[in-house]
């Protein structure tokens, strides 16, 4: 049968011979006196080996050479298999054959398969922040257009003169336009407020140069000048409570608090603000997520060391920064969803926020599938959090993570039902 992948090594085109596939499962034997057979337990697959020759001659002689440095590389290799297609590893062996005269080299290798899946400690869930990120550029732009539908709807056909014209940031809208209708010069003094307003907010705060708004091409003209406006406004009540992040609650608390006193003031354009509100809201969970799935892959991490040496000495393993708990994770959830529903209600067109809705939930629930591995027990005494995790057979280094998934507010007192990690 022909072959499915041109096969390669790690870019490097390969004339294979033969190929062989090795596949063998970890089987635990449990043997017993006076008992015929064995118990058996099934571990898994053990690493796949896949042992192949390969020849390189004439035009192709030196490139055999790349495939021998391939053995001081320590990251991951990429091999195209000819019948199964990309397979990643590492290479365990190489054997060489070569005539320098002939130009012709023969090897043989032996390739390891890396763990099928996720390491236990792959950072899987981080890529919420790109996709909060990826959500937020493509509704600035729907935004914008969003704004056009609604100047046209408002003006008529005076609106594409208006929305097509380069303007000058510095100066006020209305005085860059002279042969206009009443009501559109009306509408333009309504614009003019409006962008006052989202500049003169929180102004003593400058936007970073190397935020994500700064990215984004708003453009010089009327939806640029007023979407971008209030996108920095917004982005200055975060960097305001900055600070808050390390209490989840409580900054989703007050950046909501404040972008609702924002729209109060925004009158003709509160569905614009709005918008932006929820869509700052929706970034910066986002990036809460991340820096908390960190943390609680550190504190894992710091898990497995040992916190006394071979004397008894304490040597600790580094204090890990606070993870959050269940309820902080829907309490957040719950108030981004909440105000990207109300923003989709007054905008039905804008897929980014549906889509910013739906990032953040699928995240969530990945997140519980691991953390509601647990169980409850019932203590009828109060026993410390650390006991209480010996008892049930975890180690105590478990305590931190333990405390995050319950409602402890004496970890020396601990009674009555517990969720714990289940082994």
């Amino acid at each position: 049968m022909a072959d499915k992948y041109k096969a390669t090594l790690h870019g490097i085109p390969l004339e294979i011979q033969d190929i062989n596939d090795e596949f063998s499962k970890a089987i635990a034997k449990y043997e017993f006196p006076y008992r015929d057979g064995a118990l058996l337990e099934d571990m898994g697959q053990k690493a796949r080996t896949i042992k192949f020759r390969c020849y390189f001659y004439e035009e192709s002689y030196e490139w055999h050479k790349s495939v021998i440095t391939l053995l001081d590389y320590q990251g991951e290799v990429e091999l195209m298999h000819p019948k199964y297609g990309m397979v990643k590893g590492s290479i365990e062996s190489v054997s060489i054959r070569h005539d320098d005269r002939e130009q012709t080299a023969e090897i043989d290798i032996n390739f390891v398969e890396k763990l099928i899946g996720l390491e236990p400690d792959a950072q899987a869930h981080i890529e919420i922040e790109s996709a909060v990120e990826a959500c937020f550029v493509t509704g600035q732009a729907e935004q914008m257009d969003e704004y056009c539908a609604d100047v046209t709807g408002e003006l008529g056909v005076e609106a594409g003169t208006i929305l097509s014209k380069v303007l000058d940031p510095a100066q006020s809208v209305l005085s860059q336009f002279t042969a206009i209708s009443l009501t559109a010069r009306n509408y333009l003094k309504q614009v003019d407020t409006y962008i006052a307003t989202c500049r003169a907010t929180l102004s003593v705060i400058t936007n970073p140069a190397n935020s994500l708004i700064s990215t984004i091409e708003y453009g010089v003209n009327l939806p640029g000048l007023v979407i971008g406006s209030i996108a920095q406004a917004v982005e200055r009540y975060a960097i305001l409570y900055e600070s808050l992040k390390t209490a989840p609650v409580r900054f989703c608390g007050s950046l909501r608090t404040s972008f609702a006193l924002l729209e109060a003031a925004s009158g003709p354009f509160e569905k614009n603000t709005k918008i932006a509100c929820s869509q700052r809201l929706a970034i910066e969970l986002g990036y809460i997520y991340k820096s908390d799935e960190s943390y609680r892959s550190q504190l894992k991490r710091s898990e497995k060391l040992k916190s006394f040496d071979a004397l008894g000495n304490y040597v600790g393993s580094g204090s890990a920064s606070a993870i959050m708990t269940i309820n902080e994770i829907e309490q957040t959830l719950a108030a981004a969803r909440t105000d990207l529903q109300a923003a989709v209600n007054v905008s039905r067109g804008l897929q980014s926020l549906k889509d910013m809705a739906r990032d953040l939930l699928e995240h969530v629930n990945k997140i519980k599938i691991e953390r509601e591995k647990i169980l409850t027990v019932e203590e009828d005494i109060s026993i410390p959090l650390h006991l209480l995790c010996l008892k049930h057979g975890l180690p105590y280094n478990y305590a931190e993570r333990v405390h995050a998934i319950n409602n402890i507010r004496h970890p020396n007192f601990t009674q009555g039902n517990v969720r714990i990690y289940a082994r």
